[in-house]
Order: structure tokens, then sequence, then C-alpha cells
């Protein structure tokens, strides 16, 4: 005997007993206990070997192991069963959740073998993915009830009136000059000018000896006129401005118009905000009812007020997990 009066042996055969209890106790509640079932064979090893020591710290481990493998699996049995409620419930609905009920599958497969943080996983993915099924057959059915707009009117294509072509610009036909009298040319007296090709000709010849054009008389050109004295402007005379004194008008006074109050527009919800606000009130309404029988129901209460919370911030999913827990807490209070 050690000087501290414990048997080490003993000891060690306690702290076995003791975790073949507890692993007992865990397997009737369904936990996968092979990972404990190694420690204590360990542990029983070491014991027979003399080691009491390590038989006691492997017994120890196993305590622990038990204890953690215990609430992982009420964690997951948990998920899980939000799961299949979730899923139940929106294919009563009409909801196609085939998708969500094999993610399901996998999550009791994951329990089942001991895997309890894939079979979390598992049941977490089930419930979006059913959430979004509800989502998207709301957004469907809400697009098909949309009242169809009438058909757009075709914009007729611009056409060209039919133009014709500009006309060629054709110079109109010359036509021949009136002869002038032949002038007397400015060189020289005596000599003329003539009035086709522009030679001198002598006075007294009837044709041109160049263009053989006939010749008239010349014509003495016409004396310069003498301007026209216009008679001086007189300038006006201004009129006599006679002021005329006209009343002020007064207008009769009006009341102001109030402007007219501008309609209020409804904030538009998304559709998966609408199927989430559509459960929570339901529970409300169940709630309040339950309320006016003289039930207490403080805690779903509370609950409820976090779940609108969630709404209100976008998170639908925690949203609608804190509304379906008040549903859990009124079905409880039911069947006390």
């Amino acid at each position: 005997m050690p000087s501290s009066g414990e048997c080490p042996q003993c000891k060690a055969k306690e702290t076995i007993a003791l975790a073949e209890q507890m692993m007992g106790v865990a397997a009737t509640s369904g936990v996968e206990i092979s990972k404990v079932d190694r420690l204590l064979r360990e542990a029983k090893t070491n014991l027979d070997e003399g080691n009491f020591g390590e038989a006691r710290a492997a017994a120890e481990k196993a305590q622990s192991l038990i204890e953690q493998l215990e609430d992982e699996c009420a964690k997951a049995k948990d998920q899980l069963s939000d799961a299949q409620a979730v899923t139940a419930g929106l294919k009563r609905k009409g909801v196609d959740t085939g998708q969500a009920e094999s993610l399901v599958q996998l999550a009791q497969s994951f329990l089942k073998t001991g895997n309890y943080e894939k079979s979390i996983a598992y049941s977490k993915k089930a419930v979006k993915t059913a959430n979004e099924a509800e989502t998207r057959q709301a957004a469907a059915k809400a697009i098909e009830e949309r009242p169809q707009m009438p058909p757009a009117v075709a914009r007729p294509v611009d056409v060209e009136p039919d133009v014709e072509p500009p006309k060629p610009v054709t110079e109109p036909p010359k036509l021949p000059e009136p002869k002038q009298p032949v002038t007397q040319h400015p060189a020289a007296a005596g000599s003329t000018i003539c009035p086709s090709c522009g030679e001198s000709v002598e006075s007294g010849w009837k044709r041109c000896p160049n263009c053989t054009a006939p010749l008239v008389t010349a014509v003495p050109p016409p004396p310069p006129k003498e301007p026209v004295k216009e008679p001086p402007k007189e300038t006006p005379k201004e009129p006599i401005k006679t002021e005329i004194k006209v009343p002020p008008r007064t207008e009769p006074k009006t009341p102001p118009k109030t402007p007219p109050k501008e309609p209020e527009v409804e904030e538009k919800k998304d559709p998966e905000y609408i199927v989430v606000e559509k459960e929570i009130k339901a529970v409300e309404a169940e709630l309040e009812s339950m309320e006016k029988k003289g039930e207490n129901v403080a805690h779903a209460r509370n609950l409820l007020k976090l779940a609108f919370s969630f709404l209100r911030g976008g998170s639908y999913e925690k949203a609608t997990r804190y509304a379906r827990k008040v549903k859990n807490v009124l079905d409880e209070k039911k069947e006390e």
C-alpha cells in the first residue's frame, strides 16, 4: 500500500467499472460507442499487466469521451428532428421536397455511424433546401397570378418617302442680246464701235467689215439727270401724355391650398420574406389564443420576439427556426 492509503489497483478497477456503466447508458440512448469500447479494452489490458496508473488514465479518458459523444449525439438528434419537421410540413403544403428528403436520409445515416458533425451539417442543409424550394414555388405562383400586360404595339419602322431625284439644273437657252445703237468710241472722234464684235468702224458704214453685222446711226447718250431736291423733313411733334390714375386692383384672398397628400407606397417584399412572415404570424395567432385562455406562454412570447427580429434583419432561416421553436413550446403546453 502506498503512503496515501489508496490502492492503485482498486482505484483503477473502480474507474473502469464507472466507465462501463456510463457506456451502457449511452448505448441505450443511441450513442455510437465503438471508440469508448476500445479505450476500455486498453484500460483492462493495462490493469491485467499491472499498469494501474495507465489503466486508470485510459478509463478516465473513456468517461470524458462518453460525455462528449452524448452531447454531440443530442445536438445531432435535435437538428435532424427539425429537418424532418420542416420537410414534412412543407410536403403537406404541396412543396417538392424530394431533394431535402434525400439530405435527411444522409443525416440519419451519419447519426447511426456516430459521425455527428456530418449529420448536423446535412440536417441544416436539408432545412435550407426545403425552404428554398418553398420560396421558388411561391415566387413562381406569384408570377403566374400576376395580371398580364397588354401586348406591346409594334412601332412602325420609319420609311423615307419616295423622293424624286433632283433634276439636273440646265441653263436656260441664251437669247440673243438686243443690238444696241452704235456709240461713239471714246478713243477716237469720228470712229464708232460695232455692237456685235466690238471692232472700230467708220461713221457712215452700213455693215461691219469684221462680222458683217448691220450698223445703225450712233445715238448720243442721254444727258445726266439733275438730282431731285427733297423737301426738308419736319420733326414730329411729341404727343401730349395724359396720366390716368387707375385704382389698385384688390384680389380676393383665397385660403392657401394644402398640397395633396402623396399616396403611401407599400413597401415591396420579396417572396421569401412573405413566406416566413406568414408562418410567424400563424404562430403568433396561436400564441395569443392561448394567452387569452390564461396559459403561461412567456417563454414562447420571448422566442417569438426573436423570430420577428431575425425576419426584419433578413435572417429568414433563423426567423423560421425560432418560429418553429415557439410552435414546439406551444404544442408541449397543450399536451400538459
